[in-house]
């Protein structure tokens, strides 16, 4: 999160949110939409063609260090639907219309006052600890525990 542009708490809140919705929704070209068009490409043997293999290997075609993570997927997502030769299994209809569907709930999800009111409901799971296993090592499955302090 860019900390230049932050002057008030509600900029601060809105931007947390909005790089949790980036996030959310870099995973989802990442690991659904392209991984998909990927298999579909490989499964018609598309991958013949030495530029559509490195296009999807993951190792070849990476981020520029100016592009954000979420810059690069949507710039791949659009380069990707240029394509001249695609295999006729893909419903690019389809994916624009589940794409669009996915970052209109994300922009619902990550709606500051939904987001407040939905962590708000869910805030009856939070319990207090003194000692939070945890926090210090993560692989350990004993739960934390508050240790009453005596004044």
């Amino acid at each position: 999160m860019n900390t230049e542009n932050i002057q008030t708490w509600n900029d601060m809140i809105r931007g947390f949110l909005q790089s949790k919705q980036d996030a959310e929704e870099e995973k989802y070209l990442k690991n659904t939409l392209i991984k998909s068009v990927a298999k579909s490409y490989e499964e018609k043997r598309y991958f013949g063609e030495q530029h559509l293999k490195d296009f999807f290997d993951l190792k070849k075609n990476k981020k520029e260090e100016s592009q954000t993570s979420l810059e690069f997927q949507r710039d791949k997502y659009f380069k990707m639907r240029q394509f001249t030769k695609k295999p006729e299994n893909i419903d690019w209809s389809e994916i624009q219309y589940n794409y669009q569907k996915k970052c209109d709930t994300l922009q619902k999800k990550y709606e500051a006052t939904l987001w407040l009111e939905d962590a708000a409901t869910n805030a009856a799971s939070v319990s207090f600890a003194t000692h939070v296993v945890k926090l210090t090592h993560s692989k350990i499955d004993s739960p934390s525990f508050l240790e009453p302090v005596d004044n």
